[in-house]
């Protein structure tokens, strides 16, 4: 796919999903209670879904590094701030600054995630393009 396409559609995906994670936040649910934790490590794994995607993306932009990151992270907890503060908006919705502090921790997770498979994978294809070519058989 063409580089810009993919930016593009990169961009698409990760706005696409913050909607939807939006979206899921502000519904009312009235849901038995949940397993001790396990509301803690959806909202991490959402959090490192969008951290990564969110990273992808700007890195179409700008080269991937400690900025790049940092700038997610910190984008990240400000939207995680101001999503549990709305949630008291929503009937059956509490804020809790637990769940704040586990959306910042997956999103820390997540872009040490992207990182170092970007790192992985760039190690992968230097040490292919450093490969001797296999010798002609006799």
């Amino acid at each position: 796919m063409p580089y810009r396409k993919r930016a593009v559609a990169i961009g698409m995906l990760a706005a696409a999903y913050w909607m939807l994670l939006f979206m899921l936040t502000h519904v009312s649910i009235s849901a038995p209670e949940p397993v001790e934790g396990m509301d803690k490590a959806a909202h991490a794994g959402a959090y490192a879904v969008l951290a990564m995607l969110l990273c992808a993306a700007a890195s179409t932009l700008w080269p991937f590094g400690p900025r790049v990151a940092a700038g997610v992270i910190c984008l990240i907890a400000a939207y995680g701030a101001i999503d549990e503060l709305t949630q008291s908006l929503t009937r059956d919705r509490t804020p809790d600054a637990w769940d704040w502090f586990a959306d910042v921790i997956g999103a820390a997770a997540g872009t040490a995630v992207l990182a170092v498979a970007r790192a992985w994978y760039r190690g992968r294809r230097q040490q292919s393009r450093e490969a001797p070519a296999a010798a002609p058989r006799e």
